[in-house]
């Protein structure tokens, strides 16, 4: 039921790489003209090799060239129609026909993730291929700077990328990030001799988390001041269900932090929330919900108007029962987040389920207005109305649910059943 919890023109260089055809040494690899290849990288080439990975996470923040049309107000969209046959309704559908294009043809992958990510908002991995598929356009077709060959990158798209990587890791903070693997060629022919932050990197983002532990192991060994790579690892450890290890991995960046905070002159607070928020999402996966509320809490003390916490905690007070507590949770996270579609559709869910059907309609109609195209929030609209006496309007908003739900929602069954008796009663009626 509930969504899955212009002014000045500036420009950033960005070094160009072409990944298809760069040679393997420049990103941690060893020389192909090695004279001793089972020796260990040097220096440099662990360097080069970690600078990689920062440079693809860059060309990451180059992706979102356009904010979502409910937003900004754009009367161009992408078209929804490809060359074979989908539900185009279907989140679903989008988002797997992006996955097979990305690297083939990443136009139709953007175009594709485009609309998965319209369709459901909560699709933190439809976010994040929409970035990776842009990344790969900007590398081979983004404008050049006529010294040295670099991108020039305009601030604003730096603004407006960061703004869609970050709604992914707040929709998700474990988000699938194998999207990734298409910004890279088959390079590696020998990942044993790579730099193993690099390494652990690559084989997370290419779906091998159990290698890409042991490489996150090896390069917290050579390089233990590295704090990030806890954080790396348990990712890893996340999508093997080995939760017991994500949480030793969080715990020990977020004391790293906590040690760094108390000793060293801070000129910039980092908040460790989003960390405790982690710590609170592994939690609920052991079903471990007093823990899961005590890191939430500790969440809130780092940062009060972190509204995912807020989120979270109103979903567990509707698990255990605290009705009033959710809704109160809820009314703050849509404070501090109120345009956000997913949570407004969930808050008028929450409230639907209490019995307050003047108070779900009005967050299911915001939700609807804030993404037109996302059908959940006018199905249940549809049932506050209806249960609120006003027949033939929700008769209307079933209609328009059918017109935009997938084929594989549930809703449309109760929907279409919900029509048929009153088509049936029309009928009859004298």
């Amino acid at each position: 039921m509930y969504g899955r919890p212009a002014g000045l023109s500036m420009s950033i260089p960005v070094r160009p790489m072409d990944l298809r055809t760069e040679p393997c040494w420049r990103y941690g690899v060893e020389r192909p003209d090695s004279p001793s290849p089972g020796t260990a990288l040097s220096a440099p080439c662990r360097r080069a090799g970690r600078a990689f990975v920062r440079k693809v996470r860059l060309l990451l923040l180059v992706a979102a060239m356009a904010p979502s049309a409910a937003s900004s107000g754009q009367s161009q969209l992408p078209s929804r129609t490809f060359d074979i046959p989908l539900d185009t309704n279907s989140a679903n559908a989008y988002y797997q026909l992006g996955v097979d294009r990305l690297r083939s043809r990443p136009e139709d992958a953007r175009r594709a993730f485009y609309w998965a990510s319209r369709l459901d908002p909560a699709l933190a991995e439809a976010l994040y291929g929409r970035a990776v598929a842009t990344a790969l356009l900007a590398r081979d077709y983004g404008p050049r700077n006529a010294r040295g060959g670099a991108f020039l990158v305009p601030l604003d798209d730096f603004r407006r990328a960061d703004s869609l990587r970050l709604r992914a890791y707040l929709r998700n903070p474990f988000v699938h990030i194998t999207a990734e693997r298409a910004l890279l060629p088959a390079l590696v022919r020998d990942p044993v001799r790579m730099d193993p932050y690099f390494r652990g990197w690559l084989y997370l983002v290419s779906g091998a988390p159990h290698e890409a532990v042991k490489s996150y192991a090896e390069a917290l060994l050579a390089k233990p001041q590295v704090k990030q790579i806890h954080a790396e690892r348990a990712r890893a450890f996340f999508e093997m269900a080995q939760y017991d290890s994500a949480l030793t991995e969080l715990t020990a960046l977020i004391a790293a932090q906590r040690r760094k905070d108390d000793t060293s002159l801070v000129y910039f607070y980092r908040s460790k929330a989003n960390l405790e928020y982690m710590v609170a999402i592994v939690h609920g996966r052991r079903g471990d919900l007093a823990a899961a509320r005590a890191a939430l809490g500790r969440a809130l003390t780092e940062d009060l108007a972190f509204h995912p916490a807020h989120s979270l905690l109103a979903y567990l007070d509707l698990v255990e029962g605290d009705t009033t507590s959710a809704l109160a949770e809820f009314e703050l996270a849509s404070q501090l987040a109120p345009n956000d579609p997913v949570l407004r559709y969930n808050y008028g869910v929450a409230l639907l389920s209490a019995g307050s059907l003047a108070r779900a309609e009005a967050q299911l109609r915001r939700a609807v207005q804030l993404e037109p195209y996302y059908a959940l929030p006018r199905f249940y609209l549809a049932r506050a109305v209806d249960l609120s006496g006003r027949e033939q309007e929700a008769l209307a908003l079933y209609r328009e649910y059918l017109d935009r739900a997938a084929l594989e929602h549930a809703e449309r069954t109760w929907a279409e059943q919900r029509l048929g008796i009153q088509e049936r009663l029309d009928t009859h009626q004298p």
